[in-house]
């Protein structure tokens, strides 16, 4: 990602908030997700997704946006795919 995109979110924090947001919403779906479900996309760190979404909702202040931004970055793009693979199974 360049370093001009990485600038601009970090200096951006409607851009923050949306992104934790997201995440947030992220993390609520992947810990109502039942066992077997989790087990389609194993590659995928369930629970750290969760811990996630927990550490942004109860200690919003100690947010480390430039985590969230490497996060966004590097692993979104391996998420995104296993959800899509998830949905299409259930024809959706």
């Amino acid at each position: 990602m360049s370093r001009a995109l990485t600038a601009a979110f970090l200096a951006d924090s409607m851009r923050q908030d949306a992104v934790a947001m997201r995440i947030q919403v992220i993390g609520e779906s992947a810990r109502r997700l039942l066992a077997h479900e989790r087990a389609e996309a194993a590659e995928i760190d369930w629970p750290q997704i969760v811990a996630l979404r927990n550490r942004i909702s109860h200690d919003y202040r100690t947010t480390n946006f430039e985590v969230l931004w490497d996060i966004l970055t590097t692993e979104f793009d391996a998420l995104d795919g296993a959800g899509r693979r998830m949905l299409a199974a259930r024809g959706k």
